[in-house]
């Protein structure tokens, strides 16, 4: 009976984790955090240096990467239109893979 407690107890933790590391960045995006569109680092959107491009705004962690944007602009723009379901525009990745295709939709 005691063994039955013990494995019960260790199979709900492994659940509380697997459920604590799932919804981690769910979380994280919904506390503010933007991915860089230069390199795809989270970084928090009320802090982060930023820049305008063609109606958009777009995020960056560092100098360098908001530098990398300036230089090329079109090599790190969204193509996507409003309510695009990618990644990108989800907020789950920094470059969006439809810009890098040459493809918006």
């Amino acid at each position: 009976m005691k063994v039955r407690s013990i494995v019960m107890a260790l199979l709900l933790l492994v659940m509380a984790v697997s459920v604590i590391s799932y919804y981690g960045p769910v979380a994280q995006a919904a506390e503010g955090k933007i991915p860089d569109a230069v390199c795809g680092m989270q970084v928090d959107k009320a802090s982060a240096l930023s820049a305008e491009y063609e109606g958009k705004t777009y995020y960056f962690c560092s100098a360098d990467c908001k530098a990398a944007f300036d230089k090329d602009p079109k090599k790190f723009a969204c193509l996507c239109a409003a309510g695009c379901k990618c990644d990108h525009c989800q907020g789950k990745a920094g470059n969006c893979a439809c810009a890098q295709k040459g493809k918006g939709h």
